[in-house]
């Protein structure tokens, strides 16, 4: 059986969205559309920038997902000194300008604005590559494994 899913990654500057979805997508056989700029990143950066932002097609966009196809919000975490200094070893200057404001934007996105059902928020800096992407492919194939069944 072909099973498909909606994955989508969130998180700082620094605390390894790309590694953990070019992994998933090696591991997994996923395809990466490369959608970019999601509800949780539009919102954080919106509100830094005072744009207005649309809750109501926010909520609207993410429940019509989930009911296309069973939809992963994963919150990719980690110290913001820890995600400095990968950008840093990177050469990479797509720096946060204020990480910890941005961080904690996200962790409120995630924790009581987004609507997503199936999420999960993993720190990368607590955990090394391998046990990080054990966690959110047990996790994925959970959340699969209820929507596919029988």
């Amino acid at each position: 059986m072909n099973r498909k899913c909606m994955i989508i990654v969130d998180g700082i500057s620094g605390a390894g969205k790309t590694t953990m979805l070019v992994n998933l997508v090696k591991q997994r056989g996923f395809i990466d559309y490369g959608i970019h700029r999601a509800t949780g990143t539009d919102w954080v950066h919106g509100s830094l920038s005072q744009r207005y932002f649309d809750m109501t097609q926010m909520r609207k966009w993410e429940n019509d997902m989930e009911e296309v196809l069973p939809t992963i919000y994963i919150l990719v975490d980690a110290d913001t000194d820890i995600a400095h200094q990968r950008q840093t070893f990177k050469k990479d200057l797509n720096l946060d300008e204020n990480p910890k404001i941005v961080q904690s934007l996200f962790h409120i996105h995630f924790d009581f604005i987004t609507s997503f059902k199936n999420k999960i928020k993993i720190d990368t800096s607590e955990d090394d590559l391998e046990t990080c992407l054990t966690i959110v492919s047990d996790f994925i194939k959970g959340v699969e494994n209820d929507y596919y069944k029988a």
